[in-house]
């Protein structure tokens, strides 16, 4: 074989053919390429997310669902909190403070299963300290009048 022929033009050009075919096993540094931007275009999460995001259309409606759900979600939210808002604020006393609970806590549902009846009960120590509390703030915020 002529080794004038092997390393010619025309047989380094079909190498690097060949090596062409694995662009995955070149790892070339951008600061190798001449006539390139400063950063590669994967290099840049926000490029890479954005321009992946625009190739793939079948995305779109699952975007939008998402953006949608989230978008409910968010007017929902602020819907209650401004229902709270205005209930608290209509109310003379706070809905629930010692005084409006103080005679039917004992029948709110608190568990799910309660076969016995256990949570139902009146606690009468409770109550006592929650009184002398009450009397006590009030006390204290007559005084500071």
């Amino acid at each position: 074989m002529n080794a004038a022929r092997m390393w010619s033009r025309t047989s380094t050009a079909g190498l690097v053919r060949w090596i062409a075919r694995f662009p995955h096993q070149r790892t070339l540094h951008w600061t190798q390429i001449a006539n390139e931007n400063s950063l590669p275009l994967k290099d840049a999460p926000k490029r890479s997310l954005v321009s992946r995001f625009l190739r793939k259309a079948e995305i779109y409606p699952m975007a939008a669902l998402g953006a949608g759900v989230v978008g409910m979600l968010m007017y929902g939210v602020a819907h209650y909190a401004g229902n709270v808002r205005r209930f608290l604020r209509r109310a003379s006393a706070a809905p629930f403070d010692w005084e409006q609970i103080r005679d039917n806590y004992y029948k709110r549902h608190t568990t799910v299963l309660d076969p016995d009846g256990s949570t139902h009960k009146r606690l009468e120590m409770m109550e006592q300290l929650k009184d002398a509390m009450l009397d006590a703030s009030k006390r204290d915020y007559m005084k500071s009048i």
